[in-house]
């Protein structure tokens, strides 16, 4: 991502003014402002001589004329382009490095450093939570009905989601979903108390298994 300027549209016409100033006086001594702009680009006079159009009108304006309210709107519209646009000229000639843009007035958004990639392992690794609790429908819990939630992990390709009501042996577990989804609702028998976990599948490769939850249908 390459850095860019912080545009004026979220300023107040008092907060232009102050600031396209500020730029204007800073631009006449910088050095990435010095010498003569061409095509896509505007050069300094034109910039001034917008500036200062929307500037008069500003001042002007005061007296809440209509029509010389709406000059002036149009005169900001067109001092806000060619500010950004000898703003990014000074950029360009800046070869991409912010601290050369330090001094001109201008606010500059630093590009941001690319986000690396998630490995496999650190997304099977993340570590997962889940919760159970009954389904509340008309403010009553519904019976015979519940709702598991756990952590998203960001990366997974989906979930595995178990059911026993023996948590003793590992062979007493049964999946009861797969699901790309991070809360689904359970129908079970009531007065039945069950166990369930949940782990995250990135590909072919799954995780731990989460601490198991368990709850009672109602």
């Amino acid at each position: 991502m390459t850095p860019k300027l912080m545009g004026f549209s979220g300023l107040s016409h008092v907060e232009f003014l102050a600031k396209g100033e500020y730029i204007l006086m800073n631009i006449e001594t910088h050095r990435l402002a010095q010498g003569d702009a061409h095509p896509p680009f505007v050069n300094k006079g034109e910039v001034t001589e917008a500036f200062c159009l929307f500037r008069d009108l500003q001042h002007a304006s005061n007296n809440k004329d209509v029509v010389t309210m709406a000059k002036r709107d149009q005169a900001r519209k067109v001092a806000e382009e060619k500010l950004e646009n000898f703003g990014n000229y000074m950029l360009m000639k800046a070869n991409g490095d912010v601290t050369q843009m330090l001094g001109s007035g201008y606010d500059v958004v630093p590009p941001r450093a690319p986000k690396k990639p998630i490995s496999v392992n650190e997304i099977l690794l993340a570590p997962i939570t889940l919760s159970a609790r009954h389904l509340i429908v008309n403010g009553q819990p519904a019976p015979r009905k519940i709702v598991l939630k756990w952590t998203s992990i960001h990366g997974a390709s989906a979930y595995q989601v178990q059911m026993t009501e023996d948590p003793s042996a590992e062979a007493n577990w049964t999946t009861i979903m797969h699901t790309s989804h991070c809360r689904e609702e359970v129908e079970g028998e009531s007065a039945k108390r069950c166990y369930f976990r949940v782990r995250v599948l990135s590909g072919q490769s799954f995780g731990p298994w989460s601490e198991p939850v368990n709850i009672l249908f109602l």
